[in-house]
């Protein structure tokens, strides 16, 4: 992995980035293009990194191995040392940030991430060399890793002014960034996402926002903020977010998903539209999930009835409406496979199902394995199919399409393991069901392709019996009693899904290191980015370094806004198993007050004196802080505060921390009650517990 060093503006040759702090940038393409990574090289030529030293000499592999040694350390490094320790630099260059060739995205990028503490940055536009093909493939299969990995993700919105208007049309809400299609994974697998102004202000982060992201874009806010698995979602509704999204190129539609499932494919630009049907197969032999077939128009009407001008023909002149000239089925025969993202625009609300639950809907025990086999003439595989005919109950309808349709025993209903939430109340109530045709080929054997039919009902917004609505469908929902009516129908058969024709041209990722206790007083610090969030949000901030104890060191965080005062601690926390030992907790306690409130206490509060917190948490290995949730005064609304503490080494010897704090409003109808301090802090209990004369004891003179 190439990177920007943000101060010297050199590349740095990264082979593990798994111990690496480094930010990433996630923009739009500008459309007169991007500065590329041979004409940043070109501009770095002329900036060598120059040694003060009287022992300088000529950059070699060992220095520049040293030299990145040092640049790991300083990274580590409070603010203030680094910025007196980088004004000396060895490798400090003389004018490159200001020369004017070098493109003013680069310079604003650097400077945000070099301001926020970091020394490394991966731009897309400059750090991949697109001349060489097998780099561009790697990085291509690599991007959500890269992404993943990063300590924060900087999203610049170049359409975007330094505002805080979220209402429907503003700008925020329609910036070209939520429409192209690399920016979806760009969004979804870093934990940690800043948005930027134009003018490079942060507007919030994806943690604090998620309500109005999860507007915009759909995707649920448990996946955004990483509570929820993406392994977990649909093929269908993953498919659904990069429905509406665009790529500049047509295999980019397919190769910007790659993340999104979890694969490696190689690129193969010229294929075209082939390169979304190669992404589908290569998601049936990893994932399987046969809602990858629910895609185009899902009918979710009770009883629909087939479009028949036979059936139909009578009705009185001037009502209902056009009908078409070949009846119920549509001519246009597709492969069973998606053509593109655009197919599953409505898919938004099919959800996978357990395989007890298909089987319960189907009432039959011997039902098809999900396999899939890759073979010369495509993609085979079983599916439980009703044939057409018996979908409909009334004989005469059944004659009428008889009549309408000449290949009507061709026509099936492939019964996929998968419902819409449009449907369920509780657990789900039918399963989906793709309309297909099963052809005998001369050369491949039974092949299965996918159909559309038309269908109609009437319409619930007349009152006159002979007006009817009709739309085209592909999918169908078979309820459990519509299943059970049918049961003697169902049969299993194989099938072919063609290969595509010539002529269609995680880690789970975290920044968060696990720790056992604060080393010293002072080791914690809140990180810039927190600050400057929360000032954009309109909170007065006051970071209140520790009052010190032989129980506690406590770093406390107020916040002030719109009437209410909010207090943060964060204390390692000595847990007396006696009077003489124990071991260390890291615990957050808070607290929401009114602002008049708040007037009757003096602030800081100490965690384990005075009002007793309204939430509190501890720190989980591996899984650090839960949220804490504070019921707001006077109102349904909660606040909803998520912490993470990121561990930086200093030297070989100590440890700093910065602590990331989001602050988010949210209906409490979201969010379970934060719960008594008993019940999540047994060992802040026991500490309240102690005798007034034990803590004065072991409270230092200066608290």
């Amino acid at each position: 992995m190439r990177l920007l060093d943000t101060h010297t503006g050199h590349f740095i040759e990264v082979s593990d980035i798994s111990n690496i702090k480094y930010a990433i940038l996630s923009h739009t393409w500008d459309t007169g293009g991007e500065q590329t990574y041979e004409e940043v090289r070109n501009i770095q030529i002329d900036y060598p990194i120059q040694r003060v030293s009287s022992r300088a000499k000529q950059p070699s592999i060992a220095w520049a191995s040293r030299a990145y040694s040092r640049i790991r350390r300083r990274c580590c490094r409070r603010s203030s040392d680094r910025d007196n320790d980088v004004a000396d630099s060895e490798d400090w260059p003389s004018d490159l940030w200001g020369d004017h060739r070098l493109a003013e995205k680069i310079k604003k990028s650097c400077e945000v991430a070099r301001n926020h503490g970091y020394r490394l940055l991966w731009i897309d536009s400059c750090c991949i060399n697109k001349s060489s093909s097998s780099e561009l493939s790697e990085a291509i299969n690599s991007m959500y890793a890269w992404y993943g990995h990063a300590t924060i993700c900087y999203a610049f919105l170049a359409d975007v002014p330094y505002m805080f208007d979220y209402s429907e049309g503003s700008p925020f809400r329609d910036s070209r960034w939520f429409k192209r299609g690399w920016t979806l994974q760009e969004l979804i697998a870093p934990k940690h996402v800043v948005f930027l102004s134009k003018d490079w202000r942060p507007l919030g982060s994806k943690g604090t926002m998620a309500a109005v992201v999860e507007e915009i874009t759909g995707i649920d806010r448990q996946v955004l903020t990483h509570k929820t698995s993406l392994d977990t979602v649909s093929v269908a509704q993953r498919m659904s977010w990069a429905a509406k999204r665009e790529t500049t190129r047509t295999e980019d539609r397919a190769y910007s998903l790659l993340g999104i499932f979890d694969l490696n494919m190689p690129t193969l630009y010229g294929e075209g539209e082939r390169a979304f049907q190669r992404l589908q197969e290569e998601i049936l032999r990893r994932i399987p999930d046969q809602s990858l077939f629910a895609w185009g128009h899902v009918c979710t009407w009770q009883n629909p009835l087939p479009v028949s001008p036979t059936g139909i023909h009578d009705l009185p002149r001037g009502y209902g409406v056009d009908l078409p000239q070949n009846g119920s089925l549509s001519k246009h025969v597709t492969s069973f496979f998606a053509s593109s993202p655009s197919d599953f625009a409505m898919s938004g609300t099919v959800g996978s199902m357990a395989e007890d639950d298909y089987l319960r809907c189907v009432g039959e025990s011997d039902v098809p394995h999900l396999d899939y086999t890759t073979t010369p003439y495509g993609i085979r595989s079983q599916f439980l199919v009703l044939p057409l005919q018996a979908y409909f109950p009334d004989d005469e309808i059944r004659a009428e399409l008889q009549r309408d349709i000449d290949d009507l025993s061709e026509l099936y209903l492939a019964i996929l393991h998968c419902h819409t939430s449009q449907l369920n109340i509780g657990r789900p109530n039918h399963c989906l069901a793709r309309l297909c045709s099963i052809v005998l080929s001369p050369s491949k054997g039974e092949v299965v392709r996918g159909r559309e039919m038309r269908l109609r009902r009437q319409d619930p917004y007349k009152s006159t019996r002979f007006e009817y609505e009709i739309r085209t469908f592909a999918v169908l929902p078979l309820t459990m009693t519509k299943l059970k009516d049918c049961l003697h129908h169902l049969r299993i058969r194989s099938a072919y899904m063609p290969h595509p024709d010539r002529t269609v041209v995680s880690r789970a990722p975290t920044s968060f290191r696990p720790y056992r206790t604060f080393d010293d007083p002072g080791d914690l610090k809140l990180s810039p980015y927190t600050t400057l969030v929360l000032h954009a949000w309109g909170y007065d901030v006051e970071f209140r370094e520790p009052t010190s104890g032989a129980l506690a060191f406590t770093y406390s965080l107020i916040l002030r806004r719109r009437q209410y005062v909010l207090q943060l601690n964060i204390s390692d926390f000595r847990h007396l198993v006696s009077l003489v030992g124990g071991r260390y907790v890291n615990v957050a306690a808070a607290w929401l007050f009114t602002e008049e409130e708040a007037q009757h206490h003096r602030l800081p509060l100490s965690t384990y004196q005075g009002p007793v917190p309204h939430g509190a948490a501890r720190y989980i290995d591996d899984a650090g802080f839960r949220p804490i949730v504070l019921r707001k005064p006077n109102n349904g609304l909660a606040i909803v505060i998520r912490l993470g503490i990121e561990r930086e080494e200093t030297s070989d010897y100590s440890s700093s921390y910065f602590v990331h704090v989001e602050v988010e409003e949210s209906d409490t109808a979201h969010y379970s009650s934060g719960g008594s301090t008993v019940d999540v802090m047994p060992e802040l209990e026991e500490a309240r517990r102690l005798p007034e004369r034990y803590l004065r004891l072991y409270q230092r003179p200066d608290t």
